[in-house]
Parts: C-alpha cells; structure tokens; sequence
C-alpha cells in the first residue's frame, strides 16, 4: 500500500498520474484529502499491536493464552491484507 497525499496546490493530472503509475507498477494506492501524523496503516497497526499486548496481559491471569491470540490476529491480519476481500 501507498499513501499519495497531494499538497492543495498539486494540479489534478499529477495526483491521477501517480496513482496510475502506483498500480501500474503493482502498488496499492491510497489517496488521502490532506495530511495527518503518521501513516495510516501504521496508526491502525499500533492500535491493534498495543491492544494485542493489553489481552496478553490479562490472558496471564489465565483468561486465555497468547496463542489463541495469535490466531485471532493472523485471521484478522488476513482479512485487512487481503484487499480482494471486499
């Protein structure tokens, strides 16, 4: 996945010129309105990642253990990954 995020001044042809050239080369252009902090993906990841350690914190209390969240997350890493699967 690219993340193409055009300055307001960018003229369209650019930005279009770019996301075709992405896919052509086999990317997977995202195209954003304006700039955030970081990258998207990585925001989401460290959201999931952070929440991951929180279960297996509480899995040590024996709720669970960490390989049963492995599988969740391997499942779940598969249906965002898979960008076919919509």
């Amino acid at each position: 996945m690219t993340e193409v995020v055009p300055a307001p001044y960018t003229e369209k042809w650019v930005t279009d010129t770019t996301m075709t050239l992405l896919k052509e080369i086999g990317q997977s252009p995202v195209l954003l309105k304006k700039e955030i902090d970081g990258f998207v993906l990585n925001r989401i990841q460290y959201a999931v990642l952070a929440e991951y350690w929180r279960l297996i914190a509480v899995s040590k209390l024996g709720l669970s253990n960490s390989h049963n969240y492995d599988a969740v997350t391997g499942a779940y890493g598969n249906l965002v990954i898979d960008e076919n699967n919509h």
